[in-house]
């Protein structure tokens, strides 16, 4: 852990503000993951995730100027990807191809749940017959 990464978000909002890289390293280390797991949730694929993520800290960086150290870092990041995940998803509509890649993706989520769940069952089954046949 850097010397540099206990600050609060209040101070690297403040540190942002007048244009410090690494104020905006360590915000983009904080809120990287967290960010990509929320726009994964919404517009199911990685590479989307990602490019939404990414648009995310651009748009923090071109802005910096205009935040408020008084408010939420965590919700303003929130706020702009899940608007550019909503965006996307708006797209999504108009664009075929983008429409398939995201049904796709779904189905391939779908059919690891289905594939862990007969697992899981199997697993479940097994032990209980083992159980089972210790009993006297």
């Amino acid at each position: 852990m850097s010397a540099t990464s206990g600050y609060s978000d209040r101070e690297l909002v403040m540190k942002l503000q007048n244009g410090s890289r690494t104020a905006f390293e360590i915000i983009f280390n904080r809120y990287r993951e967290k960010l990509l797991l929320y726009s994964l949730a919404i517009v199911k694929t990685d590479g989307d995730g990602k490019d939404i993520v990414q648009e995310t800290f651009i748009r923090l960086w071109t802005s910096r100027q205009k935040l408020d150290s008084g408010k939420s870092l965590s919700g303003y990041l929130h706020t702009i990807a899940r608007n550019l995940a909503l965006n996307h998803l708006k797209r999504a509509g108009y664009d075929q191809d983008l429409r398939e890649r995201i049904w796709k993706s779904i189905e391939e989520v779908q059919q690891r749940v289905a594939a862990e769940e007969n697992l899981f069952a199997r697993e479940s089954t097994r032990l209980v017959q083992e159980a089972v046949a210790k009993l006297p």
